[in-house]
């Protein structure tokens, strides 16, 4: 008999703190306001292609062509951003320490920023 009403009181307890843990339905915000990045222009990738056939191609290719001695980029522009591109362009051992990978801080900046705008269009 006491087992049976504790087991009521234990359901009843339960199903009381059961309710109190639904989701209480949100209000959608009035207006979303969406973000669009904005394109890279033309001629920045194009120096970017550049930069990359003068520096990089030598160890890294990009659909085929190139060297084998660094990952494929054929793709780096889906998986990575800006700034880890940046990054490694300055300090390759920062995201891996047994990198073989020159730094390349000494890169003019525009060339720098042509590289990484042609290296995000890589997908």
């Amino acid at each position: 008999m006491i087992k049976s009403i504790v087991m009521v009181v234990c359901l009843g307890v339960a199903f009381s703190f059961a309710g109190g843990c639904r989701k209480k339905e949100e209000k959608a915000p009035e207006s979303v306001t969406v973000v669009v990045p904005p394109a890279i222009p033309a001629p920045l990738v194009a120096k970017g292609a550049e930069v990359f056939k003068e520096k990089c191609a030598v160890c890294h290719a990009v659909a085929g062509a190139g060297g084998a001695i660094g990952p494929d980029l054929t793709k780096v522009g889906a998986t990575r951003d800006a700034l880890y591109i940046q990054t490694q362009l300055q300090d390759p051992k920062a995201y891996k320490k047994d990198s073989k990978m020159p730094s390349f801080m000494d890169m003019p900046k525009e060339d720098k920023d042509a590289l990484v705008a042609y290296l995000l269009t890589l997908k």
